[in-house]
């Protein structure tokens, strides 16, 4: 499995164990469709082998949403 793979199935579960953890059911949703955004691009670099520089951007991409999401979160005191 390549890096990227990788490291968008960590994001993944890490998206699944906030959902578990968040306090309001729309948190919790948000945290889920997140994560399966993760999973699905995981699998997509998998199957494909894309081009690193593409699933660099794509990576990147999500990772800023993630990040701003868990900022959010926390603010939030989820």
């Amino acid at each position: 499995m390549s890096s990227y793979a990788t490291h968008c199935q960590d994001q993944g579960i890490d998206c699944a164990r906030r959902a578990s953890l968040a306090r309001s059911p729309e948190i919790a949703a948000y945290w889920r469709w997140l994560g399966v955004r993760w999973l699905r691009l995981g699998e997509q670099v998998q199957k494909t082998g894309a081009a690193l520089g593409r699933a660099s951007d794509v990576v990147g991409n999500l990772e800023r949403e993630t990040t701003h999401a868990k900022a959010n979160a926390d603010v939030r005191g989820l």
